[in-house]
């Protein structure tokens, strides 16, 4: 497919609504958004493609993040071909020259209106709270978190969190976690915390000073490992999701946070803030954990097994 370079945005652009010629509704309705990105880290951005085969042109449409004014931005006379994307940027308080949209998308969660020139609504797209590195777009049609985005591609091309696959760089993974912690394992002042498990893949040491954990996808810096916290290659690190924020003398790492059955995220970030692993948490039952196992993806264990290699016989079902 071919792409539709980034449009650069200004007011001038304004005089040149209109459509040049009748769009019907269902033309308009091959046009979706396709994939935006909150919480950039230069500037935030909307990308809309065409999925059929016929161009479409959106000369005089609106793009707006406020149902009661759909009008803020209308599109110039641009047709958007058969199969090709459209990305457009929003506002980037000054960080760079370039023009941009009349308004800004928020980190913690958004909704954008896409409409015709006459008013009528063609897609409403809720988008719920991002961190950074992440966007949200659709794949296998229904919408999904990405950790590497795609700007004007096929999102298929980009890492899809919570979809039978693992997503992970700088070689490491969340390997397993509990959110219902009854009696499996207990803390060293014998209080029973859910906990998460990173595994190193790498085939070297990484230390993990100011690596941060989180379960919210609009607070990636929630809580930080320690200094001097180091995992060796193709071995493992406990923590315990207890509130407690402390390291105990036996070496326990406890977070500032509690992981549990509401929670839907967690995410592993670098000491710089980029994405390096994170999963869509699924319900769990009491003492059941949910671990990745190699060549299937993420289960259900009916036994968990922190600190150890996951074993595939005691899966319970294949994880969502």
């Amino acid at each position: 497919m071919r792409r539709l370079s980034t449009l650069l945005l200004c007011g001038v652009l304004l005089l040149f609504g209109g459509c040049s010629k009748a769009v019907t509704p269902e033309q308009y309705a091959a046009v979706v958004i396709n994939e935006v990105v909150t919480c950039g880290a230069e500037y935030d951005w909307i990308e809309l493609h065409n999925t059929s085969d016929t161009p479409v042109a959106l000369g005089g449409c609106f793009l707006s993040n406020d149902e009661a004014e759909l009008g803020k931005w209308q599109f110039p006379s641009v047709t958007l071909q058969g199969g090709d994307y459209l990305v457009l940027r929003t506002s980037t308080d000054g960080q760079t020259d370039e023009p941009a949209l009349p308004f800004r998308l928020k980190a913690s969660g958004t909704t954008l209106f896409f409409s015709e020139h006459n008013g009528t609504l063609i897609q409403q797209l809720d988008i719920p709270a991002s961190a950074s590195g992440l966007s949200y777009g659709t794949y296998e049609g229904a919408y999904t978190w990405f950790a590497s985005p795609t700007q004007g591609k096929d999102n298929a091309a980009g890492m899809v969190l919570g979809q039978d696959s693992v997503v992970s760089s700088e070689g490491l993974r969340i390997n397993e976690y509990m959110t219902a912690n009854r009696s499996v394992l207990y803390d060293a002042d014998g209080s029973y915390s859910d906990w998460v498990e990173i595994y190193n893949f790498s085939d070297h040491l990484i230390d993990l000073t100011g690596y941060t954990l989180t379960d919210a996808r609009d607070e990636a810096v929630k809580w930080a490992f320690p200094s001097g916290t180091t995992i060796a290659s193709h071995e493992y690190v406990l923590v315990r999701c207890s509130a407690r924020n402390t390291v105990t003398p036996n070496g326990e790492l406890h977070t500032n946070f509690k992981l549990g059955k509401e929670d839907s995220f967690l995410g592993l970030y670098t000491r710089d803030g980029r994405f390096c692993s994170g999963i869509t948490l699924k319900p769990l039952a009491d003492d059941l954990s949910c671990g990745y196992v190699e060549d299937i993806g993420y289960v259900t264990l009916r036994y968990p097994t922190p600190g150890v290699t996951n074993n595939p016989s005691v899966v319970s079902e294949v994880a969502p």
